[in-house]
């Protein structure tokens, strides 16, 4: 078996030397050796020359791949913080989308609710427009029969005014005939009582009272009985009467 740290090269020198010793005289095996040793130290040599180089190289390599692990792994890293950074990027965009969609809707909503206001909103302003054309007619054709109506009204109050100013005349003129006949029959009767005149006197009669000729002439037949009536009532009370005035004179006289 070839001894360790010998490369291939130096193992098939060895293979070789190996079966040239069992081919080998003796003697010869002696003179090849001395012939060989130096060639076989300078393939050692060379061939630790090799074996250091190749682990130099071996160490650059695993130095570079180890570089180039920590470069992959740190950008690794870089796109996996990147990647998580994008996910919470994504899901924060889809719940912006998410509620802007029902932002959409409910404008959508809104919109269509405001679109259907508005159609109505116009349906009811052609019907008011209508109901305005309508009522201002209508207060045409009134103020039209107000005026009218004026016009028959101040004719109407200005006739039962003159009416009502004659009819307020004359229910005036017969109070006041009433009156002054009425105070007239009681100066009348107050006369005949303080001078005594029995009660069965002719005097004493209501057609013998004495009235001016403007209470005769406004007198009617009606305030006569009313008239009458009372002449009747203060004839009855006059008997009382006498005695007060029977004593009336004799106190002036004292």
């Amino acid at each position: 078996m070839p001894p360790l740290g010998i490369s291939s090269k130096g193992r098939a020198r060895y293979v070789a030397d190996v079966v040239e010793k069992a081919l080998l005289l003796p003697g010869d095996m002696a003179d090849l050796r001395s012939i060989r040793k130096h060639e076989v130290f300078l393939s050692l040599k060379r061939d630790l020359a090799l074996a250091i180089q190749s682990a130099h190289r071996a160490e650059e390599i695993v130095n570079n791949s180890h570089r180039l692990m920590k470069d992959e792994e740190a950008r690794r890293i870089v796109v996996v913080e990147a990647f998580k950074v994008a996910e919470r990027k994504i899901q924060e965009l889809t719940t912006k989308l998410t509620k802007v969609e029902r932002e959409k809707k409910s404008a959508e909503v809104a919109m269509n609710g405001v679109e259907k206001q508005v159609e109505a909103q116009c349906k009811q302003l052609c019907q008011s427009k209508e109901k305005l054309a309508t009522t201002k007619e209508q207060i045409k054709f009134l103020k039209k029969k107000l005026e009218e109506a004026e016009e028959v009204m101040n004719k109407t109050e200005k006739n039962g005014y003159e009416v009502g100013v004659a009819g307020t005349e004359e229910a005036l003129r017969v109070e006041v005939s009433e009156v002054c006949r009425h105070y007239c029959l009681q100066v009348w009767n107050e006369g005949l009582n303080q001078a005594r005149i029995e009660a069965s006197s002719t005097l004493r009669k209501a057609e013998n009272v004495y009235y001016s000729p403007a209470i005769r002439a406004s007198s009617s037949s009606s305030s006569k009985d009313n008239i009458a009536s009372k002449e009747v009532d203060a004839n009855k009370d006059s008997p009382a009467k006498a005695p007060f005035a029977s004593d009336s004179p004799s106190k002036g006289a004292g």
